[in-house]
């Protein structure tokens, strides 16, 4: 039995790394972007693998030098589905597009050298700290079910410390039509406990960290403030560092860029690409306001909120519907004769200084969206949760909408794999055929009928939800001891491990 453990990166995910040592769980290799963090004794007998050398082109042409195992057509052939998700994530790891030629060089090195690697180690076990969204995560998950290996990964879920631990993102359970059949929502509410139920109603610490984004996401919309900002913060020309995450050595392999795909570069040449993001995104920003509306009173809609873009919530839960213009296709054919889809953009999308957004908008995805005579670009000062509650639903691919839709008591569909698809008022949808059976239903809901599934939901997986969190930022913020929190995981993860 072996355990490798994969993106363990910041200090949250240290302290399980070293309880797990602690409890004798056999880990054997360590990933991690921060070798230098795991020198104490207690990590002797471990392996730490460099993450760099897993993302950045220059050394993953590196890795199969010695290696001698070769890719067959079978196994390529088995693995096309991570192949094509890999070429989607790694839009998001280059500014300037790169080719599918070059992308797939890089795919298969990886793919060569995680088949290699986990047959030599004798890997058993694969712990994530998350779904694997960022490019090698996604092709050893992808190795590692092939070759029937264990993975598990927790799932945050909006509820205040609470998250799931999974083997698959593809697999959340939906509750039997049968369980509890009859049940009264007091009756259902005393079983789950009124410390759960409270919390399931409130907001919680991670839902109010994407509420302050979005507020933050365009405090500094000036361009001349933009550039001061830059100038102020960056007086030695040292690095972007507030800006692209990490630092740059010029020379250096191991430091590059967000952009693993591209060589490393100086910061000089930084400041020029985020300038480039800046006007790109304010000329996007213009074309959406110019092009949006506000709402009409009266007027029946579907609410379907874009969900921000590179992450994990739509690459790679949304599956094919990372693309959310084909959710909105289906929508627009779906909804009943005199019914609008109500679309707004999310608020982060137009961060001027994120330039990893730089792929996922462009001006002829909003030509798209208004092509549609049934579809309507709502003004982003609109409030989320107002036309949440006068929708006739609410729909998004895996987003948190879904689950606000719930909190209000009314049914909600999701085209993705969302951690609360599970609830029998929530509609996973994939076709036009899906989405109007599942119009049909929602018409029959009432919030009562809403509020009951909700709470059955909420008693089905009340053992499967772990007192927990998903990073250090999020577990700082919760009113339980940090150590509380990092060692609930740890027993969660040995369950399922020894």
């Amino acid at each position: 039995m072996s355990v490798l453990l994969y993106g363990f990166n910041d200090r949250f995910f240290f302290s399980i790394a070293r309880k797990l040592l602690e409890q004798k769980l056999p880990v054997s290799h360590i990933v991690t972007m921060h070798p230098h963090e795991f020198s104490d004794p207690v990590f002797r007998q471990v392996t730490i693998i460099d993450q760099h050398n897993l993302s950045y082109i220059q050394s993953i042409r590196r890795l199969n030098t010695k290696s001698d195992t070769a890719l067959s057509d079978k196994i390529i052939e088995e693995l096309f589905e991570t192949e094509s998700l890999f070429l989607s994530v790694t839009d998001r790891l280059a500014f300037f597009p790169q080719s599918v030629r070059s992308r797939k060089e890089v795919y298969y090195e990886l793919l060569q050298f995680w088949l290699d690697f986990l047959k030599k180690e004798s890997i058993t076990t694969i712990i994530f700290t998350q779904t694997p969204h960022d490019g090698s995560p996604n092709i050893l998950y992808g190795v590692a079910h092939s070759q029937k290996v264990r993975t598990l990964f927790i799932y945050p879920t909006i509820i205040q410390d609470s998250v799931l631990l999974l083997h698959d993102y593809k697999k959340i359970e939906k509750i039997p039509r049968d369980f509890k059949k009859g049940a009264s929502i007091n009756s259902l509410s005393k079983e789950i406990g009124s410390t759960l139920v409270s919390q399931v109603f409130a907001t919680s610490e991670w839902l109010k960290k994407s509420f302050e984004l979005n507020t933050q996401a365009n405090s500094h919309k000036s361009f001349i403030s933009m550039i001061l900002r830059i100038i102020k913060r960056n007086l030695n020309f040292s690095s972007l560092s507030h800006l692209l995450k990490k630092s740059l050595s010029f020379n250096s392999i191991a430091e590059g860029t967000i952009f693993y795909l591209e060589k490393p570069i100086h910061p000089f040449f930084e400041y020029i690409l985020v300038i480039k993001h800046y006007l790109h995104i304010l000329s996007l920003e213009k074309l959406y306001i110019s092009l949006s509306q506000t709402p009409r009173k009266k007027e029946k809609f579907v609410y379907f909120p874009l969900q921000y873009q590179p992450e994990r919530t739509t690459m790679p839960e949304g599956g094919v519907f990372c693309d959310q213009l084909l959710a909105l296709d289906i929508l627009s054919k779906s909804i009943p004769k005199g019914w609008y889809v109500y679309v707004k953009e999310h608020p982060r999308q137009f961060v001027r200084t994120d330039i990893r957004l730089h792929h996922f908008r462009d001006k002829h995805y909003y030509a798209k969206i208004r092509s549609y005579k049934n579809v309507k670009l709502i003004s982003l000062d609109e409030e989320s949760r107002k036309l949440i509650k006068n929708a006739q639903f609410t729909a998004t691919v895996t987003g948190s909408a879904g689950w606000e839709s719930l909190q209000f008591k009314k049914a909600c569909m999701v085209f993705g794999y969302a951690w609360y698809s599970g609830c029998n008022s929530c509609y996973k949808v994939g076709s036009v055929e899906d989405c109007r059976k599942a119009i049909q239903d929602i018409h029959k809901k009432g919030t009562t009928n809403v509020e009951l599934d909700v709470l059955k939901f909420l008693l089905y997986y009340k053992k499967r939800f772990i007192t927990s969190s998903h990073s250090e930022e999020i577990a700082r913020r919760s009113s339980l001891p940090f150590d509380e929190l990092a060692v609930n995981i740890c027993e969660a993860y040995k369950k399922h491990v020894v």
